[in-house]
């Protein structure tokens, strides 16, 4: 089984388990996509070398469009990562509910970094 089509499988098993954990459940909840994301990262390693320098080979275009596709994904989870720890860091200190607007500024622009991330490591 080639590689991609795992990681296209542990894409799908990451959404579905985390459909069945509990929004309000917030430590198990990042422990599954802590546990998911380190698989997808040991396949996109596999697959591309690092997420940060890309290899790929033009021969193969169709495949290598595929690739870039798939190490999109891996940056797109990198985010969702990096504002699920920090729901929980901001979560452990009890902050007011001014603090909400300040939650998702961060997460917007950490979702607009990583976009411009993919932009400029996978796209070149």
């Amino acid at each position: 089984m080639d590689l991609s089509v795992g990681f296209c499988f542990a894409l799908v098993a990451d959404a579905i388990v985390l459909r069945f954990v509990s929004v309000r459940r917030r430590v198990a909840r990042f422990v599954c996509m802590s546990i998911f994301f380190a698989v997808e990262t040991a396949l996109i390693v596999a697959l591309v070398g690092s997420p940060l320098h890309p290899v790929f080979r033009l021969k193969e275009l169709p495949r290598e469009f595929w690739l870039q596709i798939l190490t999109c994904c891996w940056w797109v989870l990198a985010a969702r990562e990096l504002i699920s720890f920090l729901a929980i860091a901001t979560a452990l200190r009890r902050t007011k509910i001014e603090n909400k607007l300040l939650s998702d500024i961060v997460a917007a622009s950490i979702y607009v970094c990583s976009a411009l991330t993919m932009m400029g490591f996978v796209f070149g």
